[in-house]
């Protein structure tokens, strides 16, 4: 399916894809991959960590249930948007690494536990990009003060 190496743009949003398979991670020349309204199902593929010029990349409104360990090593993602999915456990620290990335939309999950210090407290030392921050409607606690996620909206 993902034969064409030096793609820089794929746009396959509402095309009912049920999975990213492996093979997708070899799109190394890819910067924007909007993948919103499909119906992905399962884990991200670890492949994606090979995808070191990806910039944006939108999951928003599919079935993914876990962040992949590689995305981390996409440490040139200025923008990420993973919200109106199902992703359940807990904020990685991994996403610590994305030393670049301005916007992460992490809201309307099933994410629970509390809010990981890189996050909560001083961004400027862990991920000194980050302006927009979106974590709302989650299951997500603050460890100083107990409170939810809703704090969590805006830069």
């Amino acid at each position: 399916m993902f034969s064409i190496c030096y793609c820089r743009r794929l746009y396959l949003n509402g095309n009912w894809l049920t999975t990213l398979p492996d093979t997708f991670g070899k799109l190394q020349w890819l910067e924007i991959a909007r993948l919103m309204n499909n119906v992905i199902v399962g884990t991200l593929p670890a492949s994606l960590g090979n995808m070191t010029r990806l910039r944006f990349l939108s999951l928003a409104r599919n079935q993914v249930r876990a962040l992949c360990n590689s995305l981390p090593q996409l440490c040139t993602m200025d923008s990420s948007v993973f919200d109106f999915r199902q992703f359940f456990g807990t904020i990685p620290n991994s996403l610590q690494n994305l030393t670049a990335i301005e916007m992460l939309y992490l809201n309307q999950n099933y994410l629970s536990g509390t809010v990981p210090a890189f996050l909560a407290g001083n961004r400027t030392l862990a991920m000194p990009s980050l302006k927009q921050l979106f974590i709302h409607k989650n299951f997500l606690g603050d460890e100083s003060d107990g409170a939810c996620s809703e704090r969590y909206c805006a830069p």
